[in-house]
């Protein structure tokens, strides 16, 4: 008997730590509290707030994301209200303008009760703040990146991911920063919100601000640029720029989009002259071009020998655009954009020391070979 009773004791007082032996297990009650709004930025009663200012909802707890929208954040009197987005991490919704706030006025803000937290539980009340915007100009016109106006300060953006309503004016010019852990083709995708005809630049830089590839031509309202590049892992920059509309604004989304490269070859990464591969005269066979990707090869020659590099580059595709170009240290001695299956350029030498061959394609993944002589 006494066995059986030290045993239902050891039994009970087990039990009593363990949640399956019924009781409330130790385990917290059911979250019945509602969330509260920590912070919203701008305050309520700011004023000069920049006219594609963000707003951000900070709560006291996790919000369930699903009900953060343009439906239960809203910017009374604005339609489209704008995008909407979750940082779950800081508890932190943003609310991104679809254009921009009206100049010089006064904007509501309301957090509807449709806004949930992660057990369901709705906001006890709507919350309404106001906010007076800045007048219209290019300090108003600053958006969420600012500063990013130089090749040294730019910001940091993912890849594969739209930011939205983004601002130029005048002169001001927009640098991003990006890194790719693997060779990507990276497009520029940009989308024009606002745009009045106006003259678009778009460049890719390495992070000292060397240029890599540029275009450039004019966008209205609605129109989509992309330009791309393909790129060996590595840090790079994009400039963006408006630099011959002194008086105009462009309003845009902006992707940096990644997709499979172009291949590389055994002499990569030869883009600019002074990453020139080294060889020596002779074929070359298995090179590989693409799109706007530079190819650079560096020989010696001495002054007053005959050069003569020979491309074939097969098949041509229709009127395939290209610059085929070769130089000594005293500067260019002949180049070709002809479009033939095989190109001879060549020209004697006025200088000793370092000459070039340098290949520019408008058509992605290109075979090609090349032909370096030199003779007396």
């Amino acid at each position: 008997m006494l066995r059986r009773i030290l045993a239902l004791g050891l039994l009970l007082a087990t039990c009593a730590f363990l949640p399956s032996c019924g009781g409330d297990g130790g385990t917290d009650p059911a979250d019945v509290t509602p969330p509260t709004i920590v912070a919203i930025d701008p305050p309520d009663g700011a004023t000069d707030v920049d006219l594609v200012q963000r707003i951000e909802i900070t709560f006291s707890e996790p919000m369930d994301a699903t009900t953060l929208s343009e439906t239960t954040l809203i910017v009374a009197g604005r339609a489209p209200r704008g995008h909407v987005t979750y940082d779950p991490i800081t508890r932190t919704a943003t609310v991104i303008p679809d254009t921009l706030y009206a100049a010089e006025a006064w904007h509501e803000f309301v957090v509807t009760d449709g806004v949930e937290d992660a057990a369901g539980n709705p906001l006890a009340e709507p919350d309404t703040s106001t906010f007076r915007t800045d007048e219209f100009g290019c300090l108003g016109l600053e958006d969420c990146f600012e500063p990013n106006g130089n090749w040294e300060e730019p910001a940091q953006v993912a890849l594969d991911v739209v930011e939205r309503t983004l601002a130029i004016c005048g002169t001001d010019e927009d640098f991003y920063t990006f890194t790719t852990d693997t060779t990507a083709m990276i497009s520029v995708v940009t989308s024009f919100r606002h745009a009045d005809a106006v003259d678009w630049l778009t460049a890719f830089m390495r992070p000292d601000g060397e240029g890599i590839a540029t275009s450039s031509s004019t966008v209205h309202t609605g129109d989509e640029k992309i330009f791309y590049y393909s790129f060996l892992p590595g840090t790079y920059l994009v400039r963006l720029a408006t630099p011959w509309d002194d008086d105009d604004f462009v309003l845009y989304d902006l992707e940096l989009r990644s997709s499979s490269p172009c291949r590389d070859d055994a002499y990569e990464d030869n883009d600019i002259r002074e990453e020139a591969a080294p060889v020596e005269p002779g074929t070359l066979t298995d090179l590989r071009g693409c799109y706007l990707d530079e190819d650079w090869y560096a020989f010696e020659a001495s002054v007053g020998e005959t050069l003569r590099v020979t491309l074939i580059n097969e098949p041509v595709v229709g009127s395939q655009s290209r610059v085929f170009g070769l130089s000594d240290p005293a500067g260019s001695v002949a180049w070709s954009n002809a479009t033939d299956d095989s190109i001879t350029i060549g020209g004697v030498s006025t200088q000793t020391g370092i000459h070039y061959v340098s290949l520019q394609f408008w058509t992605d993944d290109v075979d090609y070979e090349l032909t370096i002589e030199v003779s007396d």
